[in-house]
């Protein structure tokens, strides 16, 4: 963060300096090599260039660059040869390519890959009316340009765009006032010719008629001048009283040269000037000192409809008609002088400009990273996967989640092809497909990790359409979220509902058959009927106890719980009631309790921790096929009572342990499995939680399995 706040101040005094040195009247050359070189060794990149737009052959003319040889100032670049800067003129928007080679915008053409340019970054010059050119900057790696360079980039080409547009108004000045210097040497010329006239006119004074003839041809001819001249020129005698006004003054003043002639030429002047001329005229007389006679001055001019504006004014002193006389020539400069001050108001005012610009920036930066620190607060508290791309399918956006999920950096994909992401191609296709399908909701599921791995997740992703006000489309949004342990219960749903179908079917077939046998034939004997009834009862009650186990279960779920009924019991006794049972039912196996109690006297709720001994002994049995000894060992610890039940069946692997108090879950579910819903172990577990209890199970495949679980005492 402090690295990233010392490079947007160095960024701001180097714009500041380069400011400066356009303010000191920099040649513009000079001030785009300047240019150059500092935007090359801010961003640490070896190619830099400054192209002018050729506007009659449409092609660029590198006017300075670093790194491009003798190709500067000679070769014309064709927009075909540079895309990026033709795709910049035409947005007038900072183009960046990070990498050409993986670009998919943009193709490496055979001028840059012969330089082996990589990547780069180009923004506009504006111009006053069109734009004049680019300002670039091209390295020979892959490079990524945060905003602070891209902001830096465009200052450089604003206060260069405007050392070109005031070296253009300067060059306008200049030829404005050489073409008023030029204009004034002609009048001075036309004064002097026309002060040769009134000499030659004294000298031949005494030939009158040639004298009058060659007076009338010279006053004809300084008309002519006069009268077509294209400055303002007015004629006053010694009391300042109008002589001779032109039609330039008639445009320039509002006045006809009725309204003027043998007025005092104060008319046409502003105080202070109309009372500082009748001080000047006075002392001229009386002590033949001028002060502005042959030379010329800025003054300002008062016009009919009593408006003002800068003037030039050049006087000549002459002898016209045998008078001595004094000879204005006047032009209007209000528009150069108003050009004048607006370029010294923008001179004043850019450093000005500069700071205001830069407190901009400083504010838009603050508020950017108070978004961002915002955004990154939100997708950080979304716990499911987000990816967001753009209509080019480049990524612009990942969240932690998504980033921990494919194992990448959003620094390292940033505005790179979705791709670069999903590596895997069948997996890649999917997603294009999915944020191609014209459906804005539009899911699919996809599988993480090797097949067969106990780590595979499966992940369900979901694609919606990003779109503007207008309703285009922007991009796409793509969020993903871990279903495994879902689609795991949905299969053991389904595993559950053909079991249970299964264990329902048995006993229903049974009970239908015995029944219909007891009810279609007379000459069944006692005996015989006994022990139907006795069949349809033990198949009735496997139903109860199927039934029993969903209702439970069911009971759990809907957060209902177990109510238990506690009571005082003697837990010894109970428990060999339900070994004698199991007894008759199994003669392979031989039932073992070890204990140093004769009673063991404890309240819980007795109906259900009998089925929890029910469930435990019937799975030893079932799970010890070939018979063996099934041993109960109970011991009396100082806050608690520890049972544990002990068979040498076939055992469970780490896996089946792991899963074996799932719902639904039965450790062998194939088709020649033992009868069972999955349900029982974790009704078990249930009970003995209700009771504030814990169970666990020691076993190895092949050699039996050990279930240990107690009950505080």
């Amino acid at each position: 963060m402090e690295d990233s706040i010392s490079r947007k101040y160095l960024h701001q005094e180097i714009i500041i300096q380069f400011s400066r040195s356009a303010l000191e009247g920099l040649e513009p050359l000079n001030l785009m090599d300047k240019a150059v070189n500092l935007v090359t060794a801010t961003l640490q990149i070896e190619f830099g260039e400054v192209l002018e737009f050729l506007h009659g052959s449409e092609g660029f003319l590198m006017r300075s660059g670093i790194g491009w040889g003798d190709i500067v100032g000679k070769v014309i670049i064709n927009q075909e040869d540079f895309p990026q800067a033709a795709q910049t003129l035409s947005s007038t928007r900072p183009v960046l390519i990070e990498n050409f080679e993986t670009n998919g915008r943009f193709s490496q053409t055979p001028f840059l890959k012969k330089r082996n340019i990589i990547s780069g970054i180009t923004c506009i010059i504006p111009g006053k009316k069109n734009s004049f050119g680019i300002l670039g900057a091209h390295s020979l790696t892959p490079k990524v340009y945060t905003q602070d360079e891209i902001n830096f980039v465009e200052s450089i080409c604003h206060v260069l765009s405007w050392a070109i547009r005031r070296k253009d108004t300067e060059e306008k000045l200049i030829h404005f006032a050489e073409e008023l210097e030029r204009n004034r040497d002609e009048v001075l010329k036309h004064s002097q010719k026309v002060s040769e006239i009134n000499k030659s006119l004294e000298l031949e004074i005494t030939e009158r008629k040639r004298a009058e003839a060659k007076t009338k041809e010279s006053e004809s001819r300084l008309d002519s001048v006069v009268n077509t001249a294209v400055d303002t020129i007015i004629v006053i005698d010694e009391n300042g009283i109008i002589q001779l006004f032109n039609p330039a003054a008639e445009r320039l003043f509002g006045y006809s040269t009725s309204e003027v002639f043998d007025q005092n030429v104060k008319i046409l002047m502003p105080e202070p000037y109309k009372t500082e001329h009748d001080d000047y005229m006075n002392r001229y007389k009386e002590t033949g000192k001028a002060h502005i006679i042959g030379i010329g001055r800025e003054v300002i001019g008062l016009r009919k409809d009593k408006t003002t504006f800068d003037m030039d004014l050049a006087i000549s002193e002459m002898n016209w008609r045998g008078n001595r006389v004094f000879l204005g020539i006047i032009r209007d400069i209000s528009e150069r002088n108003h050009a004048r001050k607006q370029l010294e108001e923008y001179a004043n005012n850019l450093e000005q400009m500069v700071r205001n610009r830069t407190e901009d920036l400083q504010k838009s930066i603050v508020q950017t990273n108070a978004a961002k620190n915002q955004i990154d607060a939100i997708l950080k508290s979304i716990g499911d996967a987000l990816i967001v791309t753009d209509n080019e399918n480049c990524v612009t956006l990942m969240n932690k989640a998504a980033q921990d999920l494919f194992d990448k950096k959003l620094n390292d994909v940033i505005n790179r092809p979705l791709e670069q992401v999903i590596q895997e191609k069948f997996l890649f296709e999917k997603f294009k497909t999915a944020i191609s399908h014209p459906t804005n909701d539009f899911q699919f599921d996809f599988v993480l990790g090797e097949p067969l791995n106990k780590n595979q997740i499966i992940i369900q992703a979901r694609t919606s359409k990003i779109k503007n006000s207008e309703g285009l489309k922007l991009g796409n949004v793509t969020t993903m979220n871990d279903v495994t342990k879902e689609r795991a219960i949905d299969r053991m749903k389904t595993e559950f509902i053909s079991t249970a179908a299964h264990e329902f079917q048995t006993p229903l077939t049974s009970i239908r058959g015995f029944s219909e046998i007891l009810l279609t034939r007379d000459n069944i004997d006692s005996k015989d009927k006994t022990n139907y009834l006795t069949f349809i009862h033990e198949e009735s009650q496997h139903l109860t106890t199927l039934v029993s186990d969903l209702l439970d279960l069911s009971k759990i779920e809907s957060g209902q719980g177990f109510i238990l009924n506690k009571r005082n019991c003697n837990i010894l006794e109970t428990i060999r009631s339900i070994i004698a049972i199991f007894e008759e039912q199994s003669e392979k196996h031989s039932f073992i309790v070890e204990t140093s109690e004769k009673e063991i006297l404890f309240s819980l709720d007795k109906e259900k921790m009998e089925g929890v001994f029910k469930n435990l002994y019937s799975n030893a049995i079932k799970y010890s096929p070939k018979g063996g000894e099934i041993k109960t060992v109970i011991k009396i610890l100082e806050s608690e009572i520890q049972f544990s039940i002990q068979d040498n069946g076939l055992g469970m692997s780490k896996d089946q342990v792991e899963k074996i108090f799932d719902k639904f879950y039965r450790a062998d579910s194939s088709n020649t499995a033992i009868q069972g819903t999955g349900l029982g172990m974790t009704i078990v577990k249930y009970i003995l939680e209700a009771h504030c209890g814990k169970i666990w199970i020691e076993t190895e495949l092949s050699k039996g399995t050990t279930i240990y679980f107690t009950i505080p005492n």
